[in-house]
């Protein structure tokens, strides 16, 4: 399902990136993301992602 909302191949999250330029980092992040087994580390994440965005934080919710 990411893999098609991100209009790439599923194969992108697992070896060399085939999407264009511009959604390079967005896959990168994802990667990563999947890469945090922490529920701490994971919310840390969030944390730092917020703030750049300037988003209100909110109470984590299980991932």
């Amino acid at each position: 399902m990411i893999a098609e909302t991100l209009g790439c191949p599923v194969g992108d999250f697992y070896g060399v990136a085939t999407v264009r330029p511009d959604l390079s980092a967005t896959v990168e992040l994802l990667r990563l993301w999947n890469a945090i087994a922490s529920e701490t580390d994971r919310a840390a994440v969030l944390r730092c992602a917020r703030e750049a965005a300037n988003v209100v934080s909110r109470e984590v919710e299980a991932v």
